[in-house]
Order: structure tokens, then sequence, then C-alpha cells
């Protein structure tokens, strides 16, 4: 039984060195494709490889390809040898409530996937610890949350959607949207989209540039459309106002 964790990333300096050690130390292999950084994120990742099982790629699209990125590196496990897939972002930290690694959880499960609840994390600078890993700095969530991802076994007819939020014709699960809690659930994850204003401005620019270089239709990614559009002054007014302290609890 082989668990692979499979991610693309772009400039992703600030987390890119935890979540990789991370996943390393949740799973047995980890995959990840470099999308063009043009920061240290590319170097940190080679600085990772030797003695780790982790394999860096490089993915040269401009347009914002994650589906098709993640299939190839799900090929590439499961060539491999895995037999299941954890499809993670650089901006989420996954984990398993009761303590054990995903790649000890995974094999009890004789479905073909299993859905992860995901907690988004909001900064509070005015309350946050002084700490430089965002994984650490960042303490407060929503204290509800109608979003999830899923883990998968590697079959062809196994197509996650893009982002990774489930797989292709079915339906999300009920035991996880609208949850406000994930209690049961066997994996989960924070999601620190947002971690910084600089962050997010250069973030949702890029973003916005690379979908809309896809053949995906208008409203896959919206929100990086949208705030991806508005100029610095509109797109601090939208920061002040999402990381409001506002129905948030303690992580």
């Amino acid at each position: 039984m082989s668990v692979a964790a499979v991610a693309m990333m772009r400039n992703e300096e600030d987390v890119a060195e935890y979540v990789v050690r991370h996943m390393l130390d949740e799973c047995d292999l980890v995959i990840v494709a470099d999308n063009n950084s043009t920061d240290r994120t590319l170097d940190i990742l080679y600085r990772l490889m030797p003695g780790h099982a982790l394999l860096v790629e490089t993915e040269p699209h401009v347009a914002y390809l994650q589906q098709e990125t993640t299939m190839r590196l799900v090929a590439q496990a499961s060539a491999m040898g895995a037999d299941w897939i954890v499809p993670f972002d650089a901006d989420e930290w996954w984990f398993c409530p009761s303590g054990q690694r995903i790649a000890d959880v995974l094999p009890s499960y004789t479905g073909h996937a299993v859905p992860a609840g995901s907690w988004e994390m909001v900064p509070q600078p005015s309350d946050d610890p002084n700490e430089i890993n965002p994984f650490r700095r960042i303490v407060w969530r929503r204290r509800y949350s109608n979003q999830r991802k899923v883990v998968w076994r590697p079959r062809p007819w196994n197509v996650p959607t893009v982002g990774n939020h489930a797989l292709e014709g079915e339906p999300p699960s009920s035991e996880v949207v609208g949850a406000a809690n994930f209690k049961g659930q066997p994996i989960v994850l924070r999601h620190y989209p947002y971690r910084t204003f600089e962050q997010t401005r250069a973030k949702v620019r890029h973003g916005r540039a690379a979908l809309e270089a896809t053949p995906y239709p208008a409203g896959t990614g919206f929100h990086w459309r949208e705030l991806g559009a508005m100029d610095d002054e509109a797109l601090h007014r939208w920061w002040v106002e999402w990381t409001a302290p506002m129905d948030l609890v303690k992580a």
C-alpha cells in the first residue's frame, strides 16, 4: 500500500518547505510540479529532494491547467505503485484528527474515494503570534465551512474536478459540505489561501491571467477572476473586509 501526495505550485516560497516536509511525513511519496515560479519555490523544492521520497517536475504552461497537471502526476504516482492520491495545494495543511499518518489511515478504506473537510484560515495581524511559518502564525478559522476536497484511488475513471474538490460525475458528500465541524472525518485540512495582502495581490492577479488563458468557462475560478480584476484600492477594501474578526474561532 502506497499513498502519494501530488501538487502544482507557483510562487509559494513562504510555505513550500513547511508543507512539503509535512506531506513527506504524512505520505509515502510526494510529487510536485512547479508552474513557472519566479521566486525561490523551485530552489526550495530541489533542495528538499536529496534523501526524501520527493520528485520535482516543471509545468511550463502559463494557463492554469491544474486538472491536466494533476492527472499527469497521478499517472506517474500510479506507475510507481500508489494506491491512493492526496491532491494537496501549497496553502493546505492536511492531517488526520486521530493523530495517525494519512498513509496509515487510508489502507482501511475499501471505497474508491474519501472526502476531506476543509477549514478556511483567516489571518488576524493584530492577534496572530510573531511567527514566520504561516501554518503556525495563522490560528483563526471560519466557524463554518462548506468546502471539501477528495482523496481517491488512481483509476482511469476517477478524474478530479478543477480544484480537486470532488470527482467528476459525483456530487459533493453531504457528510462534509455545510458541516459546522468535521467530527468523525478521517482526514481534514486547514486552508491558508490569503496570508498577507501582498501575497494575495500577487496570487489573484496571476490567477486571473492564468485562468483567462484556459478554455474553462467564465464561472471557473470566479473568485480569482473577480479579485484579480480589482485595482489595489478596491482589493485592499476587500482584504480588510475578508479579514474582519467576525465569526472566527481558534483552530
